[in-house]
């Protein structure tokens, strides 16, 4: 049934119709089985997701946001259906490059991993590694009162992993 609304795409001249059929298929997604969701849906969603949470990591020297455990599990979420499809996940500093600053991943979107290749869930490294763990560089009650601060701060990487942490991840349902 979903997949007659790639049709309704051709319908539309402009992406406001596809966009909403977009909308209420992500309402949708968690009831709706698996096998009924078009590949290149669940690939829209994980890469908006991911981005989103790329943009929030792009300023995690200010801390954690408000919502931002949520748009990491909406990420986590999408990461795991993408795949389980056979795809190669993207990390969370492309993410973060994309997300936050702009760079384009178009190169790296829909690749089909490779026979044998395991999946690396990169939403569940950044949990398991980083989640509640960095501490803002600035304070801002300070800093709103006038004056300059600087400090360091760790950029969370899911491509360079501490060397004293696993990588083991769950097994993936496929």
């Amino acid at each position: 049934m979903v997949q007659y609304f790639l049709s309704f795409k051709l319908i539309f001249k402009n992406n406001k119709g596809f966009n909403f059929i977009m909308n209420v298929v992500k309402v949708l997604m968690p009831v709706l089985p698996n096998r009924w969701i078009p590949d290149k849906w669940v690939e829209k969603s994980y890469v908006d997701s991911g981005m989103q949470f790329g943009d929030d990591v792009s300023y995690i020297y200010m801390g954690e946001c408000v919502g931002f455990e949520n748009n990491l599990n909406k990420w986590a979420n999408q990461e795991k259906e993408y795949a389980a499809r056979g795809y190669r996940t993207i990390s969370l500093d492309e993410f973060t490059k994309a997300g936050g600053y702009g760079e384009p991943i178009d190169h790296l979107i829909g690749i089909k991993r490779n026979p044998g290749e395991a999946p690396v869930l990169h939403a569940e490294i950044y949990r398991k590694i980083y989640l509640h763990q960095i501490q803002p560089a600035i304070n801002l009650p300070k800093l709103m009162q006038g004056g300059v601060q600087s400090g360091t701060y760790i950029s969370p990487s899911t491509e360079i992993i501490p060397k004293n942490e696993s990588t083991e991840q769950p097994p993936l349902k496929e």
